[in-house]
């Protein structure tokens, strides 16, 4: 692995949508969940700015098809944008043992995407953090381009957590995780060492319809 600090244009950072949950809490697959007009996963996609990354993946899990089939028609419809020439999807058939596994699945294909060319580090968003807005994401992303090497992550009621940001010398940590916890415990390891950016918005994930009004 290199550690080559590299120029902002040249390092390589591949999003990881995580959108593998049932959404048993919201009553339904939130993923389809249509709310102003798109997809709640619609709208997670489209702060993805891919002048700051280089590819995004979707990790599917319950109603994989369905979620596929729904935004790959979007991709077909808008293949003119950036936006959803770049998405790939990746299906996790361990969804149900929690978070975890959605990562390691993520991470795992974009090391393969990505393996003609030196992956620099993931960024991974949950599926359903509508509310964080594209310069909000790319705030985060230029303090990971700026300090090659670290974890970068969100910080929001007291907090850290996704988005966040692991360089490539975390990789072989997240393709083993599992269980609810997600990267928990790889955050809590090295918890002196991340950087933490303030993004409110983060905190306000999507658990039940209520949280829509």
């Amino acid at each position: 692995m290199s550690t080559r600090h590299k120029t902002a244009r040249n390092y390589r950072i591949t999003a990881i949508v995580l959108a593998a949950g049932q959404g048993s809490r919201f009553g339904s697959q939130k993923m389809l969940h249509v709310y102003n007009g798109k997809t709640l996963l619609s709208h997670v996609i489209s702060i993805i700015d891919f002048d700051q990354v280089n590819s995004a993946i979707i990790v599917t899990g319950a109603d994989a098809a369905a979620v596929k089939s729904r935004h790959q028609g979007s991709i077909e419809q808008q293949n003119e944008t950036d936006q959803y020439r770049k998405l790939s999807f990746v299906n996790n058939p361990n969804w149900q043992t929690g978070m975890g596994s959605s990562i390691a699945a993520g991470v795992t294909a974009a090391i393969n995407i990505n393996k003609n060319e030196e992956l620099d580090a993931v960024l991974i968003i949950l599926g359903d953090q509508i509310h964080i807005s594209q310069q909000e994401l790319n705030h985060l992303i230029k303090h990971a381009k700026n300090n090659q090497g670290k974890i970068v992550s969100a910080k929001y009621n007291g907090i850290i957590g996704a988005p966040c940001i692991f360089p490539q010398s975390h990789f072989e940590d997240l393709t083993q995780l599992t269980g609810e916890q997600g990267a928990k415990k790889i955050l809590n390891a090295h918890s002196k060492d991340i950087l933490k950016i303030l993004i409110n918005s983060a905190a306000n994930d999507i658990d039940t319809l209520k949280d829509l009004t």
